[in-house]
């Protein structure tokens, strides 16, 4: 048994949905985690003790506004993450428009 934040689990099926739904967006392992805190960061955290199979149905008696909370933080959390990626290839593009 562990300690874990649901929040996190939510976090991560919303992040995956949005992004398949956007190829534009970059999905690259830095982005994801840049989008994940940024959204995590805006919510609640919701700590269970993790026995197999409750965390899944603790998430599924999860009320509808807090749902629609963490997917509006998702989207806000992509929004800034694409307006602003902090991956390698993003520095070197920008260095390269300052040269």
């Amino acid at each position: 048994m562990e300690v874990r934040n649901v929040m996190e689990e939510m976090v991560d099926a919303v992040l995956n949905a949005e992004l398949q739904g956007a190829p534009e967006v970059c999905a690259c392992d830095r982005c994801r985690l840049d989008m994940k805190a940024f959204a995590l960061n805006n919510l609640p955290p919701r700590y269970v003790v993790d026995e197999p199979g409750e965390i899944h149905a603790y998430l599924d008696s999860l009320t509808v506004p807090l749902r629609g909370d963490v997917r509006y933080s998702v989207r806000s959390a992509i929004q800034m993450v694409s307006a602003r990626p902090r991956h390698a290839q993003s520095r070197i593009a920008r260095r390269a428009l300052h040269d």
